[in-house]
């Protein structure tokens, strides 16, 4: 099982330590690098909508010291990570100019293609 919606606002904190996660509509049986990967962009994007490395590597190696990733998994892991962020945009596309128009978020899902666009340009040997 996956939850695939880890981002922030999923996330309950007590001051900095992590407690429980919410929102589990989208949980489901997927890929555990997916999942991954949809922590890294809702986790370790800045705010220029790139990838901020160091976070990606930090959490990956968090990740690592429970359950080290496959070696299919790590070869994928970008491919996964990139899709997250499409999937994402996709949704914030649909969500804010025709489900729930809202002006103020129509041009949301650019931020998600940003970091797609990121994510697919960068080494990922650098964050293993």
């Amino acid at each position: 099982m996956i939850h695939g919606d880890l981002f922030f606002d999923n996330m309950l904190f007590d001051g900095e330590e992590l407690v429980a996660f919410i929102d589990f509509e989208l949980a489901c049986h997927y890929y555990k690098v997916f999942d991954i990967g949809m922590t890294i962009i809702g986790t370790c994007a800045n705010e220029q909508h790139e990838l901020a490395v160091e976070k990606a590597k930090a959490l990956i190696a968090a990740y690592e010291s429970i359950r080290p990733l496959e070696a299919l998994e790590k070869a994928s892991l970008q491919n996964f990570t990139e899709l997250a962020a499409i999937r994402v945009a996709n949704w914030r596309f649909w969500r804010y100019r025709y489900f729930q128009p809202n002006p103020d978020k129509a041009t949301k899902h650019l931020e998600m293609r940003r970091l797609a666009e990121d994510i697919a340009q960068k080494d990922w040997g650098l964050l293993f």
